[in-house]
């Protein structure tokens, strides 16, 4: 039984239309990326490090989706068991390309945050992080709860007053 390592030419650009990149936790550098359609990237088992050239001039068809699956990233902060890069500075994807991404922990049904998409780190890496609309959600409900218990917060701090004055 013979074997082979089949390379891809590291500058060669990859066209995603529906297809996936199994990664089989290696690392891999390409060309430029162009999303045609929903595609998969799947980070599988063990360190995955993949680097796309700066991908922020090429057409991705709007509203494809590049779903990100099995990742084991630091979400929001990189630099964790994989990784995945685009350029080497936050120019390397438009907002629009960003917030094409969905990234899941596992084969496509656990998704990170309700509404995750891609933000760029300074050193090109893209990591996943709530939508806005999230975020804003999330503190109209810290408001929310903040007014509807205005009253009892008021009574707590002067409980605590008077303990720290009484002392």
């Amino acid at each position: 039984m013979t074997s082979s390592n089949q390379q891809i030419n590291a500058a060669a650009g990859v066209t995603l239309a529906g297809g996936t990149i199994a990664t089989n936790g290696t690392s891999q550098t390409f060309g430029a990326l162009t999303l045609t359609s929903n595609s998969i990237i799947d980070m599988g088992n063990g360190a995955s490090i993949l680097n796309f050239a700066n991908s922020s001039s090429q057409s991705w068809a709007p509203g494809a989706i590049i779903s990100i699956w099995n990742y084991t990233g630091n979400n929001e902060g990189g630099g964790g068991i994989d990784q995945l890069y685009f350029g080497t500075d936050n120019t390397g994807l438009t907002p629009t390309q960003l917030s094409q991404f969905q990234f899941y922990s596992d084969a496509g049904i656990t998704p990170f945050y309700s509404g995750t998409q891609g933000t760029m780190l300074a050193d090109g890496e893209v990591v996943p992080v709530p939508e806005p609309a999230t975020w804003i959600g999330g503190f109209l409900a810290l408001g929310v709860i903040g007014y509807t218990q205005r009253r009892r917060f008021a009574g707590l701090i002067k409980r605590t007053d008077k303990v720290v004055s009484s002392q």
